[in-house]
């Protein structure tokens, strides 16, 4: 494995000192996969404060030093150094009550969640395997060290990282690890909606969302709304999505398809907006999602009103997105009237108030001096250029302006 040069540098630092060192974790896991890791991380025997003596011509940060992390910053990069260690009496089914150091490295990654998780790599030693990880990531398998029940006990997160893992890798799900996330998925109720949410987007944006959804819906099930989604719902969202991630296509398109279905079914909005809030979801992502969710039903004509009004409601980009959903969801070939919107906007044609050849200073110049006069008069010259029945031109709208002024 080629480590980059500071990797080397702080193994054998550590090495010199008389403490053994490894990569560990996601990165031996990566580079197994010809993955290039997004993070370094390193395990030592060394407590805590003596890394912090064998590193003292560094600057340290303190990132976790409780729980043996300590961040050496070499070249305006952080590489965290973490302690041997195991955990005792997990609390709310997530976090480790108490923390002890330990000396052997096998003790270490026992503690770990799965297989493809806990191994361990240097350059004299070579891959440390104790739990078959190595077999498991050629075999595609995503398999718990130790107990699967116990591991899930300890921390139920683990049951949204095994779907996310699933999910972006393309592994199976091992029979007897599947079994307890499905025993166990209530204890998801104890995670924080944070954590859930952020092991969420990863899933569904996973090159293999699609596949998961079908095989591992009971424990997805439990984090959506109960009694609303089912199994067959998201035999439905599968098909679309499939199409989605052909596409490459974005987190909203992805979380709109998942509630789609319901919405079709009489659900409203504001259920799915609450949940997605709930969940923590962004502002904007809670809004685009409802807006192509709602796209389904609007109606869409290739008449160059009906366009301009939905441009106008929705926005440009929001429509086009509306159009691309429908394409994917109902399976509607709308070329004939993506056709019709690209015509519109190229032409420049109207259909917000910011494109009005004139504006509210315009209407203050001609006496209008209440800001709700000045609006209200703008909206019924935007309606009037929009239905046709007015031209989009400056002289022309201003006497369109006197003529209402003239009639109030």
């Amino acid at each position: 494995m080629n480590l980059p040069k500071e990797v080397d540098f702080i193994i054998a630092k550590l090495k010199s000192s008389g403490y053994d060192a490894y990569i560990v974790g996601g990165c031996v896991r990566d580079i197994l996969m010809r993955i290039r890791p997004k993070d370094w991380d390193i395990t030592t025997q060394a407590l805590p404060q003596d890394v912090k003596k064998v590193f003292s011509k560094f600057k340290t940060i303190e990132i976790g030093i409780a729980h043996g992390t300590v961040g050496i910053i070499i070249e305006n990069k952080i590489y965290e150094i973490t302690t041997y260690r195991k955990e005792e009496q997990y609390i709310n089914h997530r976090k480790p009550s108490d923390v002890s150091f330990v000396k052997d490295i096998r003790l270490d990654l026992s503690r770990r969640d799965f297989t493809i998780n806990a191994m361990a790599y240097n350059e004299s030693e070579g891959l440390l395997d104790f739990f078959g990880g190595r077999e498991d990531i050629e075999a595609g398998i995503i398999r718990c060290v130790g107990n699967p029940n116990q591991r899930f006990e300890e921390d139920a997160l683990r049951i949204m990282r095994a779907l996310r893992f699933a999910s972006e890798k393309g592994f199976e799900i091992e029979a007897k690890t599947y079994e307890a996330m499905c025993q166990h998925k209530r204890l998801l109720a104890k995670i924080s909606k944070e954590r859930i949410n952020e092991e969420l987007c990863k899933l569904l944006m996973g090159s293999f969302a699609d596949e998961v959804l079908v095989k591992y819906s009971i424990p997805m099930l439990e984090i959506f709304p109960k009694n609303l989604l089912t199994q067959s719902d998201f035999q439905k969202a599968a098909d679309v999505v499939s199409k989605l991630i052909a596409l490459d296509l974005p987190l909203h398109f992805r979380t709109a398809t998942i509630f789609a279905g319901i919405f079709l079914k009489e659900e409203s909005l504001s259920e799915i907006a609450s949940w997605l809030k709930t969940m923590k979801f962004d502002n904007k992502t809670v809004g685009k999602t409802l807006c192509l969710i709602e796209g389904l039903s609007i109606d869409i004509k290739n008449e160059r009103q009906n366009l301009k009004w939905n441009l106008n409601r929705y926005g440009e980009i929001n429509f086009k997105d509306m159009l691309r959903f429908r394409e994917c969801y109902k399976s509607e070939n709308l070329e004939h009237i993506k056709n019709t919107l690209k015509e519109i906007i190229d032409d420049g044609e109207c259909f917000s108030l910011s494109m009005l050849e004139i504006n509210g200073d315009d209407l203050v110049a001609l006496g209008l001096n209440r800001g709700s006069l000045i609006g209200n008069t703008l909206q019924k010259i935007l309606e009037e250029v929009i239905n046709d029945n007015l031209e989009n031109k400056k002289e022309l709208l201003i006497e369109a302006v006197r003529a209402i002024q003239e009639e109030e």
